[in-house]
């Protein structure tokens, strides 16, 4: 699995690479390592009592799919190569997911909250967040050019998440969205605009308050911390 981890380098997207990264140098690895199971000897109840633990240990079947896509993956490269004759996890029986069903803020509820986050350090994002129904990557990664103040858009071409790669947390930057549909151009409301130049404003007052220590990597991006710092997903 390691192997085939390295291999993944370069032909997948970043934050793809990050997903198997977690998925396998996680219990996967720590799991199969102690097993001391031979490639060649590795059968289609080994993979099951893994996924059972799994079960066991309370991750959800969405999750446990992600962990049998990767085994799948990887041992159908080594029957290409023909390092074994079959793969072992295409005979099992498909993962039970439970459905997902999404909740939804009330138009009070959402009201309520951008009225107790005001003046707060998350107060830019969550507005656009719940205005917009963005993912906190794409917020993130709204820079000042994706503004329009003139024709009054608001567009959505880059996003920023956050992510392990060899061990070391570290924003991850794309300069497009999850799927084509992502790249979209939406209307720049006179309230957000008006919220955007305020904090236009604030971002000057704090330059001038840290003076050298401000942080000026990010000064392109929207959502900075006081200190210039660009605010991380998930962080608060």
């Amino acid at each position: 699995m390691l192997e085939w981890l390295e291999k993944q380098k370069g032909k997948v997207e970043q934050t793809t690479y990050i997903g198997y990264e977690q998925v396998i140098k996680g219990r996967l690895y720590k799991y199969f390592k102690a097993k001391k199971i031979k490639l060649v000897d590795l059968k289609p109840k080994h993979i099951q009592d893994f996924f059972d633990l799994l079960f066991s240990e309370g991750l959800s079947g969405n999750t446990i799919k992600h962990y049998r896509a990767n085994i799948s993956k990887a041992l159908k490269g080594a029957v290409i190569t023909e390092i074994i004759d079959s793969n072992p996890a295409t005979k099992l029986e498909p993962i039970k997911v439970k459905e997902y069903t999404a909740d939804y803020y009330t138009q009070d509820e959402l009201l309520n909250l951008m009225e107790i986050i005001k003046t707060t350090p998350i107060e830019l994002p969550v507005v656009i967040a719940g205005v917009y129904g963005l993912r906190r990557e794409e917020v993130i990664g709204i820079k000042w050019n994706a503004i329009d103040f003139k024709a009054k858009t608001l567009t959505i071409r880059h996003t920023v998440g956050r992510g392990k790669i060899d061990g070391i947390t570290q924003f991850i930057f794309k300069d497009r969205a999850k799927s084509d549909s992502g790249y979209r151009t939406l209307p720049l409301f006179d309230f957000i605009a008006d919220l955007l130049n305020s904090y236009k404003d604030k971002y000057e007052e704090y330059k001038k308050f840290y003076g050298n220590t401000y942080c000026n990597d990010y000064k392109n991006y929207m959502c900075l911390m006081e200190n210039g710092e660009l605010m991380k997903p998930g962080l608060h």
